[in-house]
């Protein structure tokens, strides 16, 4: 069942992304012809220098030489758990075990610091103006509001961080003795879910930050 919701999810950001870039671009073919071509296109030349210029070009890049390394372990221990974790899940019976495991709770252990850094390095550039959490709202005009791209990124980070959390909470939960079995494999279920949902926010972060050259 999560192997299904999984691909589902996947498929539907996908589209939607795509659908968005589609819109974005003003082009005047069809969405699904456009698609095809673009995904064609992919596929004869995965590896073009062209597809990662956008990637080059990243502000990342330019930060100070610490700031840069903590977002760079932050991202890839993520992308290890992401590549361990829905591995395991979709080609493995069994589920991680062994060595994958032990690097796998390693990675973990390192995404779990770098996010609490990452927190307090960008609070500050992810918070929310003073007005947003104002109480005095004109509820009569929120059907003319419209959410920036600044705006989403920022839902999309605390979301994310509420995400990396959950993650946590759920992996270290049951290694202490306080959980009986159903208990436990409800955590199980929380872990599954809160990855699925940190990916499902990385993937159109991820999209903000190389696509729309949003700053991170």
């Amino acid at each position: 069942m999560f192997t299904i919701v999984t691909l589902l999810s996947l498929i539907a950001l996908f589209l939607a992304l795509a659908f968005h870039r589609h819109r974005q671009i003003g082009e005047q073919s069809a969405y699904f012809d456009w698609l095809r071509k673009h995904i064609s296109r992919f596929f004869k030349d995965p590896f073009s220098g062209q597809k990662y210029v956008r990637i080059k070009e990243l502000s990342l890049w330019r930060y100070p030489a610490t700031e840069k390394w903590l977002l760079l372990s932050f991202i890839g221990s993520f992308a290890f758990l992401v590549l361990s974790g829905f591995g395991y899940a979709f080609f493995s019976h069994y589920g991680l075990h062994g060595y994958p495991l032990l690097l796998h709770v390693f990675a973990g252990g390192v995404y779990a610091v770098s996010l609490c850094l990452v927190v307090i390095l960008r609070a500050k550039r992810f918070s929310f103006e003073p007005e947003i959490l104002s109480p005095e709202i004109d509820f009569s005009r929120l059907g003319d509001l419209s959410l920036s791209s600044s705006a989403i990124q920022k839902i999309l980070f605390w979301t994310f961080v509420l995400g990396g959390f959950l993650l946590i909470l759920s992996a270290l939960s049951p290694m202490v003795p306080l959980l009986h079995y159903e208990a436990q494999k409800a955590m199980v279920e929380v872990h599954r879910y809160s990855a699925l949902g940190s990916l499902l926010i990385a993937v159109y972060f991820s999209y903000l930050i190389v696509v729309d050259q949003k700053s991170l």
